[in-house]
């Protein structure tokens, strides 16, 4: 045995003192959080499967709520998948992959095998595959949470995104954005696991590159996620390893070959829906940026490229895309409110600065590929959180990593105190999220539901096939019952303006094909052609309106083929029976009118003509949209017109001179008087569109049973440009001349009684309009407010 004071020259040196290697420093946090065995977060864990559950109580909630398609992609790609489960090719001007749609046809497959001809059951099981892909991503981003930040932390990376409402309203809704956010957190969980050199092999370069080429087929909008990522590749010694790197570009290679060859294949064209999708939104993004610089002129000619490269396919695109409509931070302004509930923003803010403070790799790869699509999404024309769905998982994750940084950890009393406090974040913020989707609109489109539901009540099958046609194809689609069937209408009307002569007659014939049409106002009264077209083949069956649901689209019509009834709703009808002894005889026609009145509107003209037409009176259907609205009838009797254009100034008013006003022209412009033969008479009906609330329409009326309304009328005649040139002047019949109109205390009046309006408009009559329960107002003793 040496002594102490031995040469030390005969020992060997103590071996040199490394720091540990960063997984040993992560293993080391991740013990510190939630102990080791937190790396393997497995569906036994109770509080995994809670997290899931909260998940599916936010999708569950969203279906309760949910009637009718929120946009015309969800029903487009089921559409897609049962025609090509029919058999039938597809319109190759498409710009959207069909990977998804692909997914979907299965389903339709197995419905026609088994004869099913109702397919909302097939919507159904679409719809719970939907939620099946977002509980997947809340499994996949909890269990990458655990890796990184432990239990406790991986089960808030999960529940954050559990609770928020665009995750909520989109998993649920048929759309390749939630297949598109799986692929991408699988893609995620497949890097973060190549951060352990040992595991960074060409298989696992293939697999992420799959699941990132997965995400591309499903949503194209996916390219810069993805490519964001895998830029990423080279930066991080264990990513950048041979094998893995070019397993992690062959992954995604192969799928955007899948993908081009698809397009090939259904198609037609190699890569064409890849290629127009790219070209488009390169194209609208590069342009903006050059209008935000100062370059205009080159912009718009960008925007105009881009425009009638589209139009040569038929697909209409519009500059509206390029020019935004949101300014660039509306995103930030509206973050907290739509997308992301205050507790998660401060979370993710907090795992921001955590990422930045001690990063790792796959932090701040997810917390610059974040930024980066925020910001190119930030650029485009059109703005909404849909389209952050694919980003859902990032920001979950680095929401978890602050949530962990802030409660998760430590021991004792504090330890308890900071865990309760972490779980009253993650329940506030469910409250929350949840309190955002029931202040959604989700049934803005519910009224196509309603309606096909009218038509399917009329089917029977015995009696053949009911054909019924839809403004929106979309909205109406695989809403039909047995023996009925929805058919496309030729061409899109609501691209009128876009169509040219043509197509217009095209799709006016295609009218005839179909035995009801639903339409609402937006599209029926765009184009009097369009109108007079309708109402020549259908009448109006019912109405559906409700403002706060429908939002900014109007009532919608449902129509059915004439019957032949003289007394059926419809837009207008010409009669010139009217001689002595016919069914319309004036006389006896005016018998039959609700409110019978007589006043002729006239005037002589420079040449000693008379130009006259005379209001036989109206009538007024308070049964319309469950009463919130009146159909009323005006009756006109033609005398010489000469072949001028008169547009007819009418007001419906309550006591205090708020109402609705409906400037128009005979049958909304189909019936001018133009082409009034002397001697007819002119039927036109509208409904009405008066305010809901009291103070605009009713005042205290609103608290009784009935309301009085004054019906107003002047005519007034008009240039080609619609300019006011002349007028008729309001006879009584029993008079030479017109009735006067001089200055009172309580308003303009004439001097036999007769009332008139601020804007020359004569009182013609006026009718008591029942009050619904719904639009009644207590009779509390309270005033009447102004609404906000």
């Amino acid at each position: 045995m040496p002594s102490a004071t031995s040469d030390p020259g005969a020992y060997p040196p103590p071996p040199p003192v490394y720091p540990p290697p960063r997984e040993g420093i992560r293993a080391a946090e991740i013990r510190a959080a939630g102990g080791a065995e937190a790396r393997d977060l497995r569906l036994t864990d109770p509080w995994l499967v809670l997290v899931l559950a909260l998940a599916l109580a936010g999708q569950v909630l969203v279906w309760s709520q949910i009637s009718g398609y929120r946009l015309a992609d969800s029903a487009e790609y089921m559409e897609r998948a049962f025609e090509v489960a029919q058999g039938r090719a597809l319109d190759p001007s498409t710009m959207r992959s069909f990977a998804f749609s692909a997914l979907l046809v299965p389903y339709f497959w197995v419905a026609d095998l088994f004869g099913i001809t109702d397919l909302r059951g097939v919507v159904h099981a679409i719809r719970a595959t939907q939620m099946f892909f977002g509980l997947a991503a809340v499994l996949v981003v909890a269990r990458m949470g655990a890796r990184l930040f432990g239990r406790a932390g991986g089960l808030a990376c999960g529940a954050l995104l559990a609770v928020n409402p665009v995750f909520a309203q989109y998993t649920v809704t048929p759309l390749s954005a939630s297949a598109a956010m799986l692929f991408v957190v699988l893609g995620m969980a497949g890097m973060e696991r190549a951060s352990e050199p040992e595991r960074a092999t060409l298989r696992r370069g293939l697999t992420t590159g799959l699941w990132f080429g997965g995400s591309i087929l499903m949503a194209f909008q996916c390219i810069p996620v993805a490519a964001a990522f895998i830029a990423f590749a080279p930066l991080r010694r264990a990513w950048r390893r041979p094998g893995h790197l070019v397993g992690l570009v062959c992954g995604v290679a192969v799928m955007l070959l899948a993908q081009a060859t698809l397009d090939w294949w259904m198609f037609g064209t190699f890569a064409s829906a890849l290629q127009a999708y790219v070209v488009q939104n390169a194209g609208y993004i590069g342009a903006n940026l050059l209008r935000q610089i100062g370059l205009e002129d080159f912009a718009i000619k960008i925007y105009l490229a881009i425009d009638e490269a589209h139009a040569k396919t038929g697909n209409v695109a519009s500059t509206t895309q390029g020019v935004s409509m949101y300014p660039r931070d509306w995103y930030l302004t509206q973050l907290t409110s739509l997308c992301v509930v205050v507790p998660a923003a401060i979370c993710a803010g907090v795992g921001v600065l955590r990422a930045l403070r001690r990063p790792r790799w796959i932090l701040v790869a997810t917390l610059v590929v974040l930024a980066a699509n925020v910001l190119v999404l930030s650029t485009k024309g059109s703005k909404s959180f849909r389209l952050w769905v694919p980003l859902l998982p990032l920001i979950a994750l680095l929401a978890g990593g602050g949530w962990a940084w802030l409660f998760a950890g430590g021991g004792g009393a504090l330890g308890r105190v900071r865990s309760s406090l972490g779980v009253l974040t993650l329940a506030l913020g469910s409250l929350l999220g949840a309190r955002i989707v029931l202040d959604t609109n989700l049934s803005q489109f519910s009224g196509y539901w309603k309606a096909m539901e009218i038509v399917n009540a009329h089917a029977r099958p015995s009696r053949g096939e009911i054909v019924v046609g839809s403004a929106y194809h979309w909205a109406a689609d695989f809403r039909a019952r047995e023996g009925v069937r929805l058919l496309k209408l030729r061409e899109h009307i609501d691209r009128w303006p876009n169509l040219d002569a043509e197509q217009r007659a095209n799709l006016l014939a295609g009218f005839a094909d179909l035995d009801w049409y639903v339409g609402h106002g937006q599209t029926l009264f765009q184009d009097p052609e369009i109108l007079r077209a309708v109402n020549e083949l259908f009448e109006v069956h019912a109405v559906l309106d409700d403002r706060e649901t429908y939002e900014d689209l109007q009532p919608i019509y449902v129509l059915k083929r004439r019957t032949g009834d003289p007394d059926a709703r419809t837009f207008f009808e010409v009669f010139t029976d009217t001689a002595g002894g016919q069914p319309n005889f004036p006389p006896l026609y005016q018998s039959r009118i609700q409110h019978p009145r007589s006043v002729r509107y006239r005037r002589p003209d420079a040449d000693g003509t008379v130009s006259e037409m005379v209001f036989l009176g109206f009538d007024v259907d308070p049964s319309m949209v469950d009463g919130q609205q009146a159909w009323v009838t005006y009756h006109w009797y033609a005398g010489p017109l000469h072949g001028r254009r008169y547009q007819i100034i009418d007001s419906l008013t309550d006591r205090r001179g708020g109402g609705f006003f409906n400037n128009h022209e005979p049958g909304m412009g189909a019936c001018p008087t133009t082409e009034w033969s002397e001697g007819s008479i002119v039927r036109e009906s509208f409904l009405t569109r008066i305010a809901p609330d009291p103070w605009s329409f009713g005042g205290a009326y609103r608290r009784g049973e009935l309301m009085p309304v004054d019906l107003w009328i002047a005519v007034v005649e008009i240039d080609a440009a619609g300019e006011q040139i002349g007028g008729l002047n309001p006879h009584l019949p029993s008079t030479a001349g017109p009735i006067s109109r001089v200055p009172g205390p309580g308003g303009w009046a004439s001097l036999n009684g007769h009332r008139w309006s601020p804007q020359a408009q004569l009182q013609v009559g006026g009718f008591w309009m029942p009050v619904i329960d719904e639009r009644r107002v207590p009779d509390d003793g309270r005033m009447i407010q102004a609404q906000p």
